[in-house]
């Protein structure tokens, strides 16, 4: 009986989640026709520094710094990241 129970639970978790996802499909989708993508782009580039620089310093500074040491490859591989993102 529990089994049982389980079972439709996930069956229905699964349903929710596929319907939940369609639903940010068609929003995200209504939402990115009617925005230019270079400003997609130019929020998503300048939001990623803005999240994730905070984290590294609190999490890895040491790793930051080495990164850091390297300007030349962490511009081409940000610069080959958004080329591949924008095409």
């Amino acid at each position: 009986m529990v089994m049982r129970n389980r079972e439709a639970a996930g069956f229905l978790l699964s349903i929710l989640f596929v319907g939940l996802a369609a639903l940010r499909d068609v929003y995200f989708g209504g939402l990115f026709q009617r925005v230019h993508p270079l400003v997609v782009a130019v929020v998503a580039f300048a939001l990623c520094p803005l999240v994730f620089l905070p984290m590294a310093l609190l999490r890895d500074r040491a790793g930051l710094t080495a990164l850091l040491r390297r300007p030349r490859e962490l511009l081409w591989i940000n610069a080959t990241t958004a080329l591949a993102w924008l095409s």
